[in-house]
């Protein structure tokens, strides 16, 4: 009897270990880390940005002759939290990160402007991936967002 309590000690140990590993979540995520880059997208003009240039793959299937970056920021944000931005024409664009699980993050994503909301969506995005959304026209083209979240 007691040789069979030490030899089941270790396994004890082992299955308490691993019911608290279950149960305590792996990393405490209470935020993210969010860059934004305010693209130009025309036919008026030709050419990649060559800020620009990790997005290629991405931009390619929007079919504009050129793309130009306007603005980059990046922030970090608690859940729950909004950052506001400037955009061009007197719009503004609105982000909230609103949770992350299972290595996807929730954000809002709203551009306002003169005429009300223009783009009010959520994106669930791979932690660390990119989204591309189309915004609001401008000038003799489009405004393109990219969104870059990571769960921090």
């Amino acid at each position: 009897m007691i040789r069979l309590r030490r030899r089941l000690w270790p396994v004890g140990i082992a299955v308490l270990v691993l019911g608290w590993c279950l149960v305590l979540p792996a990393e405490a995520v209470s935020g993210a880390a969010v860059e934004v880059r305010v693209i130009y997208g025309t036919h008026a003009e030709r050419g990649l940005d060559p800020q620009l240039q990790s997005l290629q793959g991405e931009l390619r299937p929007l079919n504009y002759s050129a793309y130009r970056l306007l603005d980059r920021r990046s922030f970090r944000l608690p859940f729950g939290r909004s950052w506001e931005v400037s955009l061009p024409d007197d719009r503004v664009l609105i982000i909230v990160p609103r949770n992350a699980e299972r290595g996807m993050i929730n954000l809002r994503v709203m551009v306002a402007g003169r005429g009300g909301t223009v783009v009010n969506t959520t994106l669930r995005l791979a932690s660390g991936g990119t989204v591309i959304v189309g915004g609001p026209a401008y000038r003799q083209g489009v405004l393109i967002l990219a969104v870059t979240a990571r769960a921090q």
